[in-house]
């Protein structure tokens, strides 16, 4: 018989306590506890924190030095859960860590000799990810680009949507999102980084639009880099820059192609986001309507729905121009002007400014583009006079 390997540890707080370095029954026994070197348990090298804010973490640690860890981990035993993989240096250690991957760390890194663990024995792979993902998610919270491929993770190993949702306790619409988020282009994901300031942060509403756009044809790539040359043009962030030219034809497969066609609108979309300074509630919109126009011109090639007709358009246009110069803005005199903004902060008076800045070069834009497409008009029909008049 084996010899089991025991010692006394003294914790933090002055208590001592039991460690052994041999398997013992309670490993092994669901709702087991106890405690156990740190350095028994594997890491998970799946969990879906993939972002530990190194000051939470420190303060996390040097409270773990002081204290110890108050609140036992949750572990499962490695030779019964055949469907979990852990990296080849840990292949032999007893546990691996179900939730409390922070705890963990903090431990080994304040150099505990013991710390207590809850003992799950799980009868199939989907408990056991379902477990893992509930007990990450409600803990130190998870970014939303992390929750996104927990559920892709969770998805792609059988668990359905509908109990992801029960297990989660969100939303249809919180789900979609999520996973649209691992859909972004790599250099889109980039932008949100906990770590970035608000202003620079791409806000998540934003970000699930775009992620949820489809592959456009080569054709209708083309069109749309054409529409927004100017905003395009503008874009200077590495990474996140449309391609002059979509030569993907000889890339890969029709599906690599295609997801090569996707991330680039993704890129034009947010170039012009970015360009025009939208919010989200306008950035969701300006999606939404070229995604819409997209599948009307997928479903029904050469065929424009009502809402993309140019009459329609034109329509649009007029009343715009209609709204703007028959609002009672425009008889508003400069003190009129100083009342209104008179014991505003100079950030709110600016915010306008900003505002009324962004709306003047969209329609200076449009001014300029429905300029060049008057003398390009007046162009042919010169053209078509002179072969008109041409004699025989």
């Amino acid at each position: 018989m084996a010899k089991t390997s025991v010692k006394t540890v003294t914790l933090p707080d002055g208590r001592t306590v039991s460690v052994s370095s041999s398997p013992e029954a309670w490993w092994t026994t669901d709702n087991g506890s106890g405690y156990v070197d740190p350095n028994l348990i594997a890491p998970d090298p799946r969990q879906p924190r993939e972002h530990m804010d190194p000051v939470e973490l420190a303060e996390l640690t040097e409270s773990v030095r002081e204290r110890g860890v108050r609140d036992p981990p949750t572990v499962t035993p490695l030779k019964l859960a055949p469907w979990v993989e852990v990296a080849p240096e840990h292949k032999d250690l007893p546990f691996i860590i179900v939730g409390g991957h922070r705890r963990r760390m903090a431990s080994l890194d304040a150099k505990l000799e013991a710390v207590p663990i809850r003992v799950v024995v799980y009868t199939c792979k989907e408990d056991y990810l379902l477990d893992a993902s509930i007990l990450n998610t409600n803990r130190a919270k998870l970014t939303p680009i992390e929750e996104g491929r927990e559920i892709v993770r969770l998805r792609d190993n059988g668990v359905t949507l509908e109990k992801i949702q029960k297990s989660l306790g969100c939303s249809n619409t919180h789900i979609y999102n999520r996973i649209n988020l691992t859909r972004l282009h790599p250099a889109i994901q980039t932008l949100l980084k906990p770590t970035l300031t608000e202003k620079k942060r791409l806000s998540i509403t934003t970000a699930g639009e775009l992620g949820s756009v489809g592959a456009p044809s080569l054709e209708e790539l083309e069109e749309l880099s054409v529409l927004f040359l100017i905003e395009i043009k503008a874009a200077r962030e590495p990474g996140l820059v449309p391609q002059k030219d979509f030569g993907f034809d000889n890339i890969g497969s029709e599906e690599v192609r295609a997801e090569l066609r996707r991330f680039e609108l993704q890129k034009i979309l947010l170039s012009v986001i970015k360009h025009r300074h939208l919010d989200a509630g306008r950035a969701k919109e300006l999606i939404i309507e070229h995604k819409l126009q997209l599948e009307a011109m997928q479903e029904s090639p050469g065929k424009k729905t009502e809402r993309f007709k140019p009459s329609k358009r034109r329509e649009i246009l007029a009343n715009l121009t209609r709204e703007v110069s028959g609002s009672t803005i425009v008889d508003w005199t400069p003190n009129e002007f100083r009342r209104i903004f008179e014991f505003s902060t100079d950030e709110e008076i600016e915010r306008f400014r900003v505002m009324f800045h962004t709306a003047a070069g969209t329609l200076s834009d449009i001014e300029s583009l429905l300029t060049k497409i008057r003398e390009e008009k007046r162009k042919e029909n010169s053209t078509v006079t002179k072969l008109v008049r041409r004699p025989a």
